[in-house]
């Protein structure tokens, strides 16, 4: 996105560009289908991105139609469910959406002939550690295979589904979430780089096929952080063999590394046309489906089919020239995974608009009351934060921002008062969103939402 007031030209026009950029992709592409010679033993996973049912749909049938060749096809598919299936009313905190899945939602994926549903998300605790285990549970209850809950010692529980002879392992994490505080139940998966490259070690070790879900980064861009794509890649080097990335809302690159497959972005599967999603992205209700074959330790082939969402939010084939230009754009977006010079030009555009972001998202909790910004505060603990954080210790001129949001997010830990300490630093907090306006680069910020 774009920080209005350090913009040139009005928003308007940035978006007339988009559009107009979007309907004529233009650049270097790669090959985004191939399939190797057949190999025994291999099996097809179907993968969807971000599924909302928000909802109970007027006819559960056909709310996958678009989709059902390819979703029947496969021995396993799996999805990123956004919202957990509550029924706790009560919001958990006072941040968040507080989204709730509707109830219908376990059956309705489950007749699709979705098997597998990743539940870590930044909305995964939006109704509580209760409403997430009451979701875990309803999802299970419906013959869903469940991952992305954090097990003993906060590591993320393997899942194991068999299929055409082969054992498929499943992980799943994100890197944001609502602010609760723990106590002792359930949880979304954290993105913890280390630990989970470890985790992804030991698990690779014990099935024939390893599946990384990963719900992080910011939404309505094109293409990943570059550091996302490095840890990624890193996941592939410690066994995964399918790495597969949600929260953008928009579809992204793809690119084969190593003996695996990284699929940056998916897009929205199944989700309400809202004004916020209409507003984020053009290309919010452009979506693929990603068919990979699969063998012991080995990315067989895949195939793209390229979708749309209707105006209720359903999935529809996407024919003719629309499929053709979304193809050719997601081609040249992962041609460009390999350009470092546009990837770290992409990154800096995008830590600086999300820092200020959420130094604005900080100082509007100081006007409100003590409690909401305690749990702003809260959140530079998380991993996304935490990853923005030392991003900002390297970016020139913003070193002195980032040792400010460490000593905010110590003040929260220690149980100090959330208004006093950021008073504290009120004026110190001011010149670090201005040398964020100062290093804000609109040109690179709209190369990061096209492809």
């Amino acid at each position: 996105m774009y920080l209005h007031d350090c913009l040139p030209l009005p928003w308007r026009a940035l978006r007339a560009i988009e559009r107009a950029r979007l309907a004529w992709p233009v650049g270097r592409a790669v090959a985004l289908q191939w399939q190797e010679p057949g190999m025994p033993g291999a099996v097809t996973l179907a993968a969807l991105g971000d599924v909302f049912p928000r909802e109970p749909p007027p006819a559960p049938g056909h709310v996958f139609a678009g989709l059902a060749a390819a979703l029947e096809r496969a021995d396993v598919a799996c999805c990123n469910l956004e919202a957990p299936v509550a029924t706790v009313a009560t919001p958990a905190g006072p941040l968040g959406s507080a989204l709730r899945a509707t109830p219908e939602a376990p059956g309705l994926l489950r007749a699709a002939g979705i098997g597998v549903v990743n539940v870590a998300g930044n909305h995964a605790l939006d109704a509580g550690e209760a409403g997430f285990a009451e979701s875990v549970g309803r999802l299970e209850e419906a013959g869903l295979a469940v991952c992305g809950v954090a097990g003993h010692g906060a590591a993320s529980r393997l899942l194991v589904r068999a299929a055409g002879g082969l054992r498929l392992g499943f992980l799943g994490y994100c890197d944001d979430h609502a602010p609760v505080a723990s106590h002792g139940g359930s949880r979304p998966a954290l993105a913890v780089p280390e630990r989970m490259l470890d985790e992804v070690a030991v698990a690779a070790a014990a099935v024939d096929v390893l599946v990384v879900q990963l719900h992080w980064g910011y939404e309505f861009r094109l293409h990943p952080l570059r550091r996302h794509r490095d840890l990624a890649r890193a996941l592939i080097h410690r066994g995964a063999r399918l790495v597969l990335c949600h929260h953008a809302h928009v579809p992204m690159g793809l690119e084969r590394h190593d003996d695996g497959l990284i699929a940056y972005g998916l897009g929205n599967a199944l989700f309400p046309r809202t004004p916020y999603m209409q507003d984020g992205h053009p290309w919010s209700d452009r979506s693929v489906l990603l068919e990979v074959r699969l063998s012991r330790q080995h990315v067989v082939g895949a195939r793209l089919a390229p979708f749309r969402l209707d105006p209720q939010g359903l999935p529809q084939a996407s024919a003719g020239g629309e499929g053709r230009a979304l193809m050719r754009a997601l081609a040249i977006a992962s041609a460009r995974l390999g350009d470092e010079r546009f990837m770290e030009r992409c990154e800096r555009a995008q830590l600086v608009f999300d820092a200020a972001t959420l130094l604005r998202a900080i100082a509007a909790a100081r006007e409100r009351n003590g409690a909401v910004l305690g749990a702003r505060l809260d959140t530079l603990a998380l991993p996304r934060q935490r990853a923005l954080i030392a991003n900002l210790a390297m970016l020139p001129g913003t070193a002195a921002l980032a040792a400010l949001l460490d000593r905010l997010c110590g003040a929260a830990a220690a149980g100090e008062d959330p208004r006093r300490a950021f008073d504290a630093e009120a004026d110190q907090f001011a010149a670090g969103l201005a040398a964020l306006c100062r290093l804000f680069d609109w040109r690179a910020a709209l190369a990061a939402r096209l492809p």
